[in-house]
């Protein structure tokens, strides 16, 4: 096995455990993020990094609505059981081609996904090619721990990394719960 592969099968592991561990908790714990980016729903969603796919409790109707994609096979098969109408698929984001076609979604989502991510830069170019009009991220402002390689998000930071990705760039800052929503227009 290459190096590569063993890293790759490894972070699958860990992602499933993890999902596994917090699946439970895991709604109250980012509850308000969801509030946040839900308000900049529209149309077709495609939600990055969606774990238990709890956005698609946003996204009406979600069947036909709703993609959800995550590492996590663990993640994905309990979005399934919750949101049986929506649809998930098991992917890579940092490396992986998504199985979707150019401007697919009307809203493509991030959700507190990026920081946890050494190179997001792959997320940024796939959600640039399949969204029609609008993408989403939400991100810690200061939240440094060992599981964040981008634990400090400034609005500097974010106009420098993603202004390149359309037109409008719009911060929205929550500092009671911590997190930016940034939302482009394309």
């Amino acid at each position: 096995m290459f190096k590569n592969e063993k890293a790759d099968r490894d972070k699958k592991v860990q992602w499933n455990k993890d999902w596994a561990e917090i699946k439970d908790i895991y709604f109250w714990r980012l509850r308000q993020h969801y509030f946040a980016v839900a308000k900049q729903l529209q149309g077709s969603v495609c939600d990055l990094g969606c774990g238990p796919g709890y956005l698609a409790a946003f996204t009406e109707p979600n069947e036909g609505n709703y993609t959800g994609v995550d590492i996590s096979e663990v993640g994905i098969e309990y979005a399934r059981f919750l949101f049986p109408g929506a649809r998930f698929y098991v992917a890579d984001i940092s490396t992986d081609r998504l199985p979707f076609e150019d401007s697919s979604f009307d809203t493509v989502v991030a959700s507190e996904v990026i920081e946890h991510l050494p190179n997001y830069q792959n997320v940024l170019k796939e959600m640039m090619r399949i969204s029609r009009r609008r993408m989403v991220i939400s991100m810690p402002v200061n939240m440094p721990n060992d599981d964040h390689y981008w634990p400090i998000w400034t609005k500097e930071d974010i106009l420098r990394e993603f202004s390149h990705m359309g037109t409008t760039i719009q911060i929205q800052t929550d500092e009671v719960y911590n997190f930016n929503v940034v939302t482009i227009e394309k």
